[in-house]
């Protein structure tokens, strides 16, 4: 309540108890459902768990909150909606058709060299079950159309930025370019690729340079962590001293001293303090 929603958007509030009803009356078996990060396992069954709220709908999907969206439309493209049963792989964001036997196909994978739905939703293990192997497995034999290319970049705000699987994106002062929806990565104020959006990996904490972002038809990601409308960042020196610190305090928030002075330390003196490091473990 109290956001200024577009008109295509609708938002059906429910708590976490009614949820965790939801789904058990779903199912004639004991599910497991005690945290919210174990819906992750559950969400290739949504499209059966809130079927009343896709009647008239082509595709369904979900999506993490932790991503800077581009131009969906330049990517899920009606010509890709007609040919594809389901687009991506990555349970930051999936979309599926909207059919009976689609939404159903998590419930056909058989039990064996991995664990079908009723192991997976009985235990209170997470098993990424929207997007590991169990459901390549289910997709695979299925033997539907399947989308799989990775148009977006992931951004690991850990101990180091590097887009994943995209080699045409390995490359040295790497940022991204938003402007008026559409997003870019760029290098030396050089388009490289659209992206369909950036998502974030890691408990890494973004730095906002500026506000004004919030307003501007255009802004930039800088890696690992800088927004700004400043284009003067795109230019590493900079920025050197908050980049560091950023390294540090995510290597503190994750207790790895250890890893911390590798950003410090020659790299003989830290490799020698990670073999001591070793040994006292052992």
């Amino acid at each position: 309540a109290g956001y200024d929603l577009p008109e295509n958007v609708k938002v059906h509030y429910i708590s976490f108890d009614e949820l965790k009803n939801k789904f058990q009356s779903h199912f004639n078996f004991k599910i497991s459902l005690e945290r919210p990060y174990k819906l992750c396992d559950y969400k290739p069954t949504y499209g059966e768990m809130f079927s009343e709220y896709l009647t008239g709908y082509d595709f369904w999907g979900h999506c993490d909150i932790d991503l800077l969206w581009g131009n969906i439309r330049r990517f899920v493209t009606d010509e890709k909606l007609k040919k594809y049963n389901k687009l991506y792989r990555n349970g930051h964001c999936i979309l599926y058709k909207n059919d009976p036997v689609v939404n159903s196909l998590y419930r056909t994978l058989k039990s064996g060299i991995y664990p079908d739905f009723k192991q997976v939703f009985s235990s209170d293990e997470s098993f990424g079950f929207d997007e590991g192997r169990e459901l390549s497995e289910i997709i695979s034999l299925s033997g539907m159309n399947f989308y799989v290319k990775q148009d977006f970049a992931d951004i690991f705000s850990g101990l180091k930025f590097s887009p994943v699987k995209r080699e045409d994106l390995q490359v040295k002062n790497l940022y991204f370019e938003w402007n008026n929806g559409n997003l870019f990565a760029c290098c030396d104020k050089n388009k490289l690729d659209e992206v369909l959006y950036l998502h974030w990996h890691g408990n890494g904490k973004i730095i906002f340079r500026d506000k004004e972002f919030l307003n501007s038809s255009k802004f930039l990601f800088v890696p690992p962590s800088l927004v700004t409308c400043d284009e003067k960042y795109i230019n590493p020196s900079k920025w050197v001293i908050p980049k560091i610190w950023f390294y540090v305090r995510v290597c503190i928030l994750r207790n790895t001293v250890i890893s911390t002075l590798k950003f410090i330390l020659p790299s003989k003196v830290y490799k020698y303090l990670k073999r001591l490091k070793s040994s006292f473990s052992a």
